[in-house]
């Protein structure tokens, strides 16, 4: 017998729990990372696409996949032909150069083919992270009718060792595997997770996590695009033209690529928009997906000026909430009051109960319909009386016509 076929505690208890997992998420199959469509291939590069009109490429970012741009790409869609690409050795695309570091502009180049197979010859390009660093080499190379780069890499002091962050993130997405994405289903845990990269993860979807932890999983590519970053910054600034606009945009919690480090604005075209997003971290179509289809947008309506900096997670951020650990920290100390002391909250319950005594709504026990007093309503004063205006409109006519009468009699 085939040991394929022996049965195993991994096919026992794992293969009910991934196909558990595949009925909660409602896009369909077909791709390595869960919770997205099937891929379409053009010059090696997985993407999938959506939409008519002017073309907008995304590209996502180190350990990542085309479903990171999940939140945002149905909207744009509405307008403009999205198309979400994996990039090299990530996602369902298969690696290049295997064992040699690919830098960010070598991935530029084979975007730049990839473009060449749809027969675009140029397009808008959105990018977050290392995306955000090809973008501005496909911009570079005049492939880009505009860029909005995403907290982008590369505008930074060369470093000469590997980020420990994502050296963690990843070796946990490894090492986790399907139990992870089953943990994910638990949002206080997912939050958690999520707090290194995410200043409002609360807003994160189960299906949106569960394909981000299924990419540092499966990204292949991941240790030669990494080594592809070290020792270099990107350093062609002057070579994108003043005609295109470039539009770069930081959260200000982005513990990533912080300010004092990753942010120099002097590796940017001179030309380019500096946006800094309030309450984001280092994924703004995650933190704040209203804000960010806001600054992609903007230039292809050109309305946002390139020389000013805006912020429009001031208009279009969601409200502030409370999270889910704070949510269950309220839980817990409620909890706590009820087994610790029942009593009192047993009488703090009839106290609530006897207030809502005869206040309709703020209670099962009401007023009857037959038991209220008539509707209140201000009558206005008949000329000539002395008498206060009369606020029950049972006693209005009666009250007038008595006032009425007496002063009357005494001009009599």
């Amino acid at each position: 017998m085939d040991t394929r076929d022996a049965l195993t505690p991994a096919s026992v208890f794992l293969a009910p729990a991934a196909a558990l997992l595949d009925r909660l998420t409602p896009l369909p199959t077909g791709s390595r990372i869960p919770a997205t469509p099937a891929p379409d291939y053009a010059a090696g590069l997985a993407f999938h696409s959506l939409g008519h009109g002017t073309p907008i490429v995304f590209l996502h970012g180190l350990a990542s996949s085309r479903a990171a741009f999940t939140p945002i790409f149905t909207e744009l869609a509405q307008h403009h032909r999205v198309i979400a690409v994996d990039l090299p050795g990530h996602g369902d695309s298969a690696p290049q150069g295997q064992g040699e570091p690919l830098t960010p502009r070598a991935q530029a180049y084979a975007v730049g083919e990839f473009l060449d197979a749809l027969g675009i010859q140029r397009a808008h390009v959105v990018g977050n992270s290392m995306g955000g660093w090809v973008a501005l080499e496909l911009a570079a190379d005049g492939r880009a009718l505009s860029v909005t780069a995403l907290c982008p890499a590369g505008l930074w002091q060369p470093f000469h060792e590997r980020n420990m962050l994502l050296e963690f993130n990843r070796l946990a997405a490894q090492s986790t595997g399907l139990v992870g994405e089953l943990l994910l289903l638990i949002p206080p845990l997912r939050e958690l997770l999520f707090s290194s990269a995410l200043e409002r993860p609360y807003r994160l979807a189960y299906s949106t996590a569960r394909s981000a932890a299924a990419a540092q999983r499966h990204a292949r590519g991941y240790d030669e695009a990494h080594d592809g970053m070290l020792g270099i910054r990107f350093d062609r600034a002057d070579s994108i033209d003043a005609s295109v606009p470039v539009t770069i945009a930081f959260g200000d919690h982005d513990q990533l690529l912080p300010a004092d480090t990753s942010q120099d604005r002097s590796l940017a075209p001179a030309h380019s928009s500096w946006v800094v997003m309030n309450r984001v971290g280092h994924a703004p179509m995650w933190d704040d997906p209203e804000g960010t289809v806001a600054i992609t947008g903007a230039p292809l309506r050109c309305s946002l000026p390139r020389t000013m900096a805006v912020c429009p997670s001031t208009w279009m951020s969601a409200p502030r909430r409370s999270s889910s650990l704070t949510c269950m920290k309220r839980f817990s100390k409620m909890f706590s009051r009820i087994v610790l002391d029942p009593s009192a909250m047993l009488i703090s319950a009839m106290n609530c109960a006897c207030r809502s005594v005869g206040k309709p709504g703020w209670g099962r026990v009401s007023m009857s319909t037959a038991a209220r007093p008539p509707p209140l309503r201000l009558i206005r004063k008949p000329r000539g009386s002395t008498s206060k205006a009369v606020r029950r409109s049972g006693e209005s006519s009666t009250t007038s016509r008595t006032s009425d009468c007496s002063s009357r009699g005494r001009r009599l």
